[in-house]
């Protein structure tokens, strides 16, 4: 209860947040997602809910659904939900050069034959003596090399073919969809074999975590592809350490799932948290790096939280509908219970972080702070990018000759022209106004501005503080990052849009 109750805070806490953003920019289009979200899975919550309880006026007339034939055809549609979702949020994320649909489709239809290929290569290694004896080193090298290195290898496969015989995976961001594109089809195969054997209760466990674990240990392969094509570095050498990292991701998730002897479910759970950070990471740099960048381009965060949580919640509201109609109620209730307690915090964790992706053109973002990654990746700062606003002066009370110097233009109108970054704080900008006042010079080469707090949108109309600092450092105006040595700090000033 303490979980679901932290979890439902927190979600409303930030979709209010949302909410009333939404309202101060008249952005009707968010506004538009959050009532069709909530009208769809108000409404779908409360058909169930209708049909629990009237479920003996109906129960008899259920003969159709407990047939086997019934049961593998739904099992399979939800092993393909399951995949199409996650396929189309990757795919939305590909907002710079979208991928068409059909070298998707291609690489996904290819993988999903890949599974296949893992039983002569477990058979194999199976002879050369891995197998699971309750030892933490035999279960452990099972799990890397018996698991992890096999389905690693099958799942890159189809990757490799598009990679090497197209010409459709031609940015960065490419790899990682691609490569997302062959770990769900592995993964729709795999979804179908555990939905059948349990009966639809594993239905969460394959959406929320096996899935996008699968997702993620393949991308692992690929962003280090795509960044060693981005440096310029050797492909061999980087495949052969993306599959390394992705192997052991793999065997050290499922060792704690499947070891008799050290069986502990909350260690995979807590990788997989920490995994979704990384991922988060791996998707916006491959992002930041692209090729085909277009200022005007904007990640539309509102809509794919929505959806995220939409889709996510309407696939468990159909799951209990299944088990209803094929079990009973009883069993149902029960589906619904374990994951209302025990998938909420992972529901609310997997819609905030991978909504939360910044665009800095050319920025490559670190693995960040490890305290954190149990935490949602929380971010709902705006992007202003583009946005034409005046800067005034804030009210100095000194007369120091470097204020002087910047108050005697001000105010000015200028445009936030360039996203930048300052000891990892990426809401700086570049203030380039049409003229570069001649008073400025003996301040530095370039004036960049950063919100001092975000309790309003600048587009709400209200005159925001901003801090102020001059780039001193010519030679550094060519990067994205700055350091505090290539800067002046100027103090606050405001700025409003005009």
């Amino acid at each position: 209860m303490v979980l679901l109750g932290f979890s439902l805070l927190l979600f409303g806490y930030l979709a209010y947040g949302d909410y009333r953003e939404a309202k101060e920019t008249k952005n009707k289009k968010a506004l538009r997602y959050q009532g069709i979200a909530l009208l769809s899975v108000g409404g779908v919550l409360f058909l169930s809910w209708i049909l629990y309880r009237t479920y003996p006026y109906y129960a008899d007339m259920l003969s159709f659904f407990k047939g086997n034939v019934v049961r593998l055809s739904l099992t399979v549609v939800f092993a393909f939900a399951i995949s199409y979702f996650w396929f189309v949020f990757f795919r939305a994320l590909d907002i710079f050069e979208r991928e068409k649909w059909a070298p998707i489709l291609l690489t996904f239809v290819m993988a999903c034959s890949t599974p296949f290929l893992v039983f002569p290569i477990s058979a194999f290694l199976s002879d050369l003596g891995l197998a699971l004896d309750g030892s933490f080193l035999s279960d452990f090298a099972y799990c890397v090399l018996g698991i992890g290195v096999p389905e690693e290898l099958v799942k890159i496969i189809p990757f490799l073919l598009m990679l090497r015989f197209s010409k459709h995976i031609n940015e960065p961001y490419d790899y990682i969809l691609y490569g997302g594109a062959c770990a769900l089809g592995f993964a729709f195969v795999e979804n179908v074999l555990y939905l059948t054997e349990s009966s639809m209760f594993a239905l969460t466990g394959r959406a929320f975590y096996a899935s996008v674990a699968h997702v993620f240990d393949t991308s692992i392969i690929a962003y280090t592809l795509a960044i060693a094509h981005y440096k310029g570095k050797n492909q061999v050498l980087a495949f052969l350490k993306g599959f390394g990292i992705a192997a052991l991701a793999h065997g050290f998730y499922d060792f704690w799932l499947i070891s008799d002897s050290f069986n502990l479910p909350l260690i995979t759970i807590f990788f997989f948290l920490a995994s979704i950070h990384f991922l988060t990471m791996m998707i916006n740099n491959t992002l930041n790096i692209s090729p085909y960048f277009k200022p005007e381009r904007r990640l539309r965060a509102a809509k794919y939280k929505f959806y995220l949580t939409a889709y996510l919640l309407l696939l468990c509201a159909a799951g209990f509908l299944y088990i209803l109609f094929t079990k009973s109620p009883e069993l149902a209730m029960r589906f619904a219970a374990d994951t209302a307690f025990w998938q909420s915090y992972t529901l609310v964790y997997l819609v905030v972080s991978l909504t939360s992706l910044n665009i800095v053109h050319g920025h490559l973002m670190q693995w960040g702070n490890p305290r954190s990654l149990l935490l949602p990746l929380i971010n709902r700062y705006p992007n202003y990018l583009e946005l034409t606003v005046k800067l005034d002066a804030a009210g100095y009370n000194t007369t120091s000759k470097a204020i002087e110097l910047l108050k005697s233009e001000l105010p000015i109108e200028g445009v936030l022209s360039k996203r930048v970054v300052v000891e990892g704080n990426f809401n700086w900008y570049y203030f380039t106004s049409t003229h570069f006042p001649e008073r400025w010079k003996p301040l530095g080469y370039q004036l960049i501005v950063c919100p001092a707090r975000f309790r309003h949108h600048l587009l709400n109309g209200k005159i925001q503080t901003f801090r102020l600092a001059f780039v001193k450092n010519e030679k550094a105006l060519g990067t994205v990052e700055f350091l505090p040595k290539d800067l002046r700090p100027l103090g606050n000033g405001k700025v409003s849009v005009v």
